[in-house]
């Protein structure tokens, strides 16, 4: 670990140090210190949470469309993702996208099917009534969390109800996102 001050007290206060530690993109992380900045410079990879969700998830089901492990039913092209919907997803890719997504969301917080279910659900419209919540399809879900117990990146809690990420599935979807380019935002370090 390699410490370098990039502002002190004497050159401006703090008010700069913020200045030059957001100015400082090639640090991994930035600490104001009594009035100065260290810049640490730490080999520290991307993880899941460092990657915006619509990026990650776009990358994530190329990833199981070309490795096959993820293997699309026969039925998935006349299923509706709910009984509330009128039509099927449009998007060819839809299984691989919502594999993607409940991925990501069991990595994050960990999940059961039940949980899911609210987590896709929508509104009920009913015509002239009020729309109420409705559940999204179960046996999606729970055919997606099965090919991903498959692939050994979802396992059964046992502590819980539900599913959690495995070491091994963690660690696959860290390497994807580390390779997700990020566009860092002007004042922030990245």
């Amino acid at each position: 670990m390699a410490v370098v001050i990039i502002g002190a007290a004497a050159r401006g206060g703090a008010a700069r140090c913020r200045v030059r530690a957001a100015e400082c993109a090639t640090a991994s992380r930035v600490h104001c210190v009594a009035n100065a900045c260290y810049r640490v410079a730490m080999a520290v990879g991307k993880l899941v949470k460092d990657v915006p969700a619509d990026k990650f998830v776009q990358a994530l089901a190329e990833h199981f469309k070309k490795s096959d492990k993820i293997k699309v039913p026969s039925w998935a092209e006349y299923c509706k993702t709910a009984a509330y919907k009128e039509l099927p997803p449009q998007n060819a890719d839809w299984y691989y996208l919502r594999a993607a997504a409940i991925a990501r969301r069991v990595y994050l917080r960990g999940g059961s099917v039940g949980g899911l279910q609210k987590v896709y659900g929508g509104a009920d419209r009913r015509g002239v009534r009020r729309n109420k919540f409705a559940l999204a399809a179960k046996g999606i879900i729970r055919n997606i969390l099965q090919q991903l117990e498959s692939c050994e990146i979802v396992q059964k809690d046992e502590t819980k109800k539900g599913r959690r990420v495995t070491s091994k599935g963690r660690r696959e979807l860290d390497t994807i996102a580390s390779k997700i380019e990020v566009a860092s935002q002007p004042g922030i370090a990245m």
